[in-house]
């Protein structure tokens, strides 16, 4: 999983970089976005990311997004 700081020029670049660094596996890649614009989620997912979390964002908001994308069987449950 890679995490990546928004940075508008390359956000599609760096998104296709990533996926076409190892295409035999699916590597997930989830943008923190410090300016929450309307329909930035969306446009994000369609430039290749998989998840998009808008700052600030609490622990338990990226650790739930990082579980949407980890094998259930990698996955101990922990409290916050």
């Amino acid at each position: 999983c890679y995490y990546l700081h928004n940075n508008v020029e390359t956000i599609e670049h760096k998104a296709m970089m990533i996926k076409k660094a190892i295409p035999q596996f699916h590597t997930p890649v989830i943008l923190t976005n410090s300016h929450n614009v309307s329909g930035d989620s969306a446009r994000f997912i369609n430039a290749g990311f998989d998840g998009v979390i808008s700052k600030p964002f609490e622990k338990a908001e990226l650790f739930r997004t990082l579980k949407e994308f980890l094998p259930k069987e990698k996955i101990i449950e922990n409290e916050l």
